[in-house]
């Protein structure tokens, strides 16, 4: 159409530079993750809908011609462009409100599972037996070896992942994978002299002696046991390789296994999404057919449309328009 009412468009594609993300380049697997997951779930918050420079010229044409047939169908095609921009911005911000609470419980499960990680290899160190005397004997209780402080000093976020991406061999891997849920909990502790189990005695020589006590000790043990998650252990995924997360109950587990359900599938290609809002893309749009059908039919406007204008409104949006880029 734009050629029959004298019109040249010029299109200009911009590109932004890429961007290397060192804080990143060391991410482990639980990072890569959630930091793929997040870079699809941000793919739906990208959309370029077409249309906005060619309303403008639409709007001057229209201003400026005297062929009242062309000024209407100019209209028409502007209005039509303008509701679907439109439906694309209610879109991503309909997508925005789903997505923010993705990420959030995301960040939340990925966050408490970075703590449990550190925290259920805690455990007490061994301290040898210091004979009693006439002053008090004290015994500080000391982390023993494996135990991590639980201190991160990384500085990689999700989103920082998915803008500039991170580690290519966790990228690589990534695919591969599917969660496995392990709930950590506090061992109980025993009165008991239990081999294995962090205590303080009062011994003649180890905690398990059973005879007068001339001294105090420190046996070594766990804080924490992990054990597989009941329910839904393992999201469902095609792949072959499983990464643990950490968590604290079962319910937790089921949580982040439907935010995964949820989440896994999205796409991870970091392009706007598309949404052409050119007339003969725009063949269900109900206003436009009956401004078509107007155009017409003398100006006449129907109020409704039935299945047998619809088809006839139609071929008229492309007798007007055109069906393609090099028709219009």
């Amino acid at each position: 159409m734009l050629t029959k009412l004298g019109l040249i468009f010029l299109a200009v594609q911009t590109a932004t530079p890429s961007a290397t993300n060192k804080n990143c380049t060391d991410a482990g697997q639980d990072m890569t993750y959630i930091g793929q997951v997040t870079k699809g779930l941000l793919v739906k918050l990208k959309t370029e809908p077409t249309g906005e420079d060619i309303i403008v010229k639409l709007q001057l044409f229209t201003a400026a011609t005297t062929d009242r047939r062309k000024a209407a169908a100019a209209v028409a095609a502007a209005n039509a462009m303008s509701r679907c921009r439109r439906r694309a911005t209610t879109s991503v911000t309909e997508a925005a409100s789903t997505v923010g609470g993705q990420l959030a419980g995301l960040s939340f499960h990925f966050g408490r599972h970075t703590a449990l990680a550190a925290l259920k290899n805690a455990n007490i160190k061994a301290a040898v037996r210091q004979t009693f005397g006439s002053s008090a004997k004290i015994l500080g209780i000391q982390l023993g070896a494996g135990a991590a402080t639980g201190l991160e000093t990384s500085k990689c976020t999700p989103t920082e992942y998915a803008t500039h991406g991170g580690n290519p061999t966790a990228d690589e891997k990534h695919g591969k994978q599917h969660l496995r849920m392990s709930v950590v909990a506090t061992k109980a502790a025993r009165n008991a002299n239990d081999a294995g189990q962090a205590q303080a005695c009062a011994t003649d020589g180890n905690c398990a002696s059973a005879g007068d006590p001339d001294g105090i000790q420190i046996q070594a043990g766990p804080l924490y046991t992990t054990t597989e998650a009941q329910h839904h252990s393992e999201a469902p995924s095609d792949g072959n390789e499983k990464l643990t997360i950490y968590v604290s109950s079962d319910d937790q587990a089921d949580q982040l296994r439907q935010l995964d359900s949820e989440t896994r599938t999205q796409p991870t290609e970091a392009g706007a999404t598309k949404i052409d809002c050119r007339p003969w893309e725009a063949i269900g749009d109900e206003e436009l057919l009956k401004d078509v059908t107007a155009i017409t039919n003398e100006g006449r406007r129907p109020a409704t449309i039935d299945a047998e204008s619809i088809r006839a409104a139609k071929q008229a949006v492309k007798d007007l328009f055109g069906g393609s880029e090099s028709e219009w």
